[in-house]
């Protein structure tokens, strides 16, 4: 069938089996040259019609035939101007005029759209009235680009599940739009990138329910807008009010949390010049710790210490602290997650200074686990648990102490099963992650693939 596809896809480029000029919408003839490639390929249109039928859809790719093919034009060339500020879709008697070209990111492309604002008496701001019409704006003052809310998700999405850069999906964008680069708008790159944060961080303020609280946009506490594991035993939560007296050495497993512990050297952060042109949109509420808080004094605190494996077997530290460290602020971050589940947990996200220390990871591994304080029994999974394990009872006494874990819980720690066989066979006897009890057939590899 390779040629009956072949004849199917030209025949889309050209003008399908109508043999008139007569417009489908007015029936006038001979004005039938413009087809939208949005709405149908079959369907030929006037220019008063196109016009007509894309007044609230501006960022259409239109078609214009000139003869032999269709050549590819916009609807702000053809005549059509967006009026905003009223839902109802009526044009306000008095608008006001933008003599600059809206630059408007969306699925299709880049898109110059010519935008008049309502100046009504009761108008509203001009972000506003582009929000209310689905489009971000980049700016709060005077916007001259936008982004659809459209390709903020498309790229939110593809970013989280296929590790899509900014850089490559803009790229991609520009390429669309012309696949030669010669007609497109001016850069909007780092517009982009601004956005993309922006709308990220009020994605997670309403799904944290920060839009129906008083001055919710402005006042965050620890780890508020973060998502909670739904499987791991959480009292209170999905725990039976009786889950203590149950527990007993047969039983034990059903009531352990089990967290996977790494760094990841790939995370690096650069030099920012001071914390006020480059903030955090919600510090401390969020999976990071904050650099300026108790963090970054505890780390400060142990800046000289030094933590060397004893296992041959085992080279990440060594060569950790061997990496390049000039010019960034972060060489790394460390992490903890639930092993089983795969969910970071809140706060237990740190920036590492210089190699993967001890410090880092004590902090990091308490602060994630200050919601499971009630919990019995926490299992660790560790790719240096054989090291990080022995003296941390006596390393976590140096913390804040709301952070230092109760005496109660029982600490075990393993390694996970794709870095044991890198430890000397001694470590694999005692801490292989499939000979500890109660694990099942969890391997402990969870944040690598976080990682990946």
């Amino acid at each position: 069938y390779s040629q009956e596809f072949l004849y199917e896809l030209l025949r889309l480029k050209g003008r399908g089996g109508s043999e008139t000029t007569k417009c489908h919408a007015c029936a006038l003839p001979d004005n039938a040259l413009y087809r939208c490639k949005e709405c149908s390929r079959y369907r030929l249109l006037c220019k008063k019609c196109c016009l007509a039928e894309h007044a609230r859809l501006p960022l259409h790719i239109i078609g214009h035939w000139d003869g032999e093919k269709f050549q590819k034009t916009t609807l702000r060339s053809m005549g059509l101007r967006l009026y905003l500020g009223h839902e109802d879709g009526s044009r306000c008697i008095m608008p006001r005029v933008d003599p600059h070209a809206m630059v408007v990111m969306h699925t299709t492309g880049l898109h110059e759209v010519s935008v008049r604002y309502c100046n009504c008496l009761q108008s509203t701001p001009r972000r506003q009235q582009l929000l209310r019409f689905g489009w971000y704006p980049a700016t709060v003052q005077l916007p001259a680009t936008c982004a659809t809310l459209d390709v903020l998700d498309l790229f939110h999405g593809l970013t989280l599940n296929g590790k899509l850069s900014a850089y490559n999906f803009y790229k991609t964008m520009v390429y669309i739009t012309d696949a030669l680069g010669i007609q497109v708008p001016k850069k909007r790159y780092q517009p982009f990138l601004r956005m993309i944060r922006q709308y990220r961080h009020l994605k997670m303020m309403m799904r944290a329910g920060k839009g129906s609280q008083k001055d919710g946009a402005s006042r965050f506490s620890r780890g508020e807008l973060t998502v909670q594991c739904p499987a791991c035993p959480i009292p209170f939560v999905n725990l039976p009010p009786d889950w203590k007296e149950r527990v007993d050495q047969f039983r034990r497993y059903l009531y352990r949390k089990v967290v996977s512990v790494d760094a990841c050297f790939r995370l690096t952060n650069l030099f920012r010049s001071n914390q006020s042109t480059d903030p955090s949109l919600h510090p401390g509420a969020g999976y990071m710790l904050e650099d300026i808080g108790d963090y970054g004094m505890h780390v400060l605190k142990h800046a000289t210490q030094k933590d060397i494996s004893t296992c041959s077997g085992f080279k990440a530290i060594a060569h950790a602290d061997a990496k390049c460290h000039t010019g960034l602020r972060s060489t790394g971050v460390i992490e903890v997650c639930c092993s089983r589940h795969e969910m970071v947990c809140s706060q237990g996200v740190g920036n590492l200074q210089r190699g993967e220390r001890f410090c880092n990871t004590d902090y990091a591994v308490c602060s994630a686990l200050q919601d499971s304080h009630d919990l019995n029994d926490v299992l660790f999974s560790y790719d240096i648990a054989c090291q990080w394990i022995k003296h941390f009872l006596e390393r976590m006494s140096d913390l804040p102490e709301h952070l230092q874990l109760p005496e109660h819980m029982e600490l075990n720690a393993a390694i996970p099963k794709g870095h044991c066989p890198g430890h000397q066979l001694a470590c694999q006897i005692s801490w292989a992650m499939g000979i500890q009890p109660g694990v099942g057939r969890t391997d402990g590899e969870a944040i690598e693939r976080l990682w990946a």
